[in-house]
């Protein structure tokens, strides 16, 4: 979804002209080109019993990955006629869920710091890391207008307001997706 967007802002590619069937059907074909790398790439590197055929089992679980990635779009896309928040809510679950599991890695890979210090840092950062979202959120420089002929006691709440980081987190989200692609393609690649 975010590599359709960025695709689709493209305009050597003019993926955003045509019908709303014609632009699914690119996006649908993205996706299932994307998720045949990955599932690929992915399904390599699982073990495999001996018993069974390795073959059969690549199969099966490309195509289990790539049935999981087509639901998602599918859950997501209801996410977003429905209000609740389209892919993006999908995408943060996921990361969420991830994250603690990724610090104890962290955590156990460098064992040379003190518990101490990871536990007060754990806490300063819970603490400390929505306040200092929202305020880069919502951090605005306004420029003051003037109007001619304006005469009018709220002529000095007058201003344009342009946001600090209108994108919010999308770039950092591109960027994951932009680098994890050629990830997949090596590791596909090596295998092959």
């Amino acid at each position: 979804m975010i590599l359709w967007q960025m695709f689709s802002l493209s305009k050597r590619l003019n993926l955003a002209s045509g019908s709303a069937e014609i632009q699914d059907r690119r996006k649908m074909s993205l996706t299932l080109i994307i998720a045949l790398i990955q599932s690929l790439a992915l399904a390599v590197n699982l073990p495999i019993k001996d018993n069974y055929n390795s073959f059969l089992v690549l199969i099966l679980n490309t195509l289990l990955l790539i049935a999981g990635t087509f639901f998602l779009i599918w859950l997501s896309d209801i996410n977003s006629t429905m209000g609740i928040g389209g892919y993006l809510a999908i995408l943060m679950t996921s990361m969420v869920l991830y994250l603690p599991q990724d610090i104890m890695e962290s955590i156990q890979k460098n064992s040379g710091i003190s518990m101490w210090i990871i536990t007060l840092l754990g806490i300063m950062g819970i603490v400390f890391l929505p306040i200092l979202s929202q305020f880069f959120y919502r951090a605005r420089y306004r420029i003051p207008v003037n109007k001619i002929g304006l005469q009018s006691r709220f002529k000095r709440y007058s201003y344009f307001e342009i946001m600090l980081n209108p994108a919010g987190g999308m770039p950092f989200m591109y960027v994951m997706s932009l680098i994890s692609l050629p990830t997949y393609l090596f590791l596909f690649a090596t295998i092959s």
